[in-house]
């Protein structure tokens, strides 16, 4: 199991948008239920302020 960061989220979605077709590609059809997306929770500005 991968160590857990608090800054990020994962959330699991029943299909994925392939970018370059805009095709849906689902998670049933490759064996799974759905598929790990892994979120930062924290916002671009606050990132920013963290570097200053």
């Amino acid at each position: 199991m991968a160590k857990s960061n608090p800054s990020t989220v994962v959330i699991f979605r029943p299909f994925i948008t392939n970018p370059k077709t805009g095709e849906r590609i689902w998670a049933k059809s490759r064996g799974l239920r759905a598929f790990p997306i892994v979120v930062s929770s924290e916002s671009e500005e606050a990132k920013k302020e963290k570097k200053k």
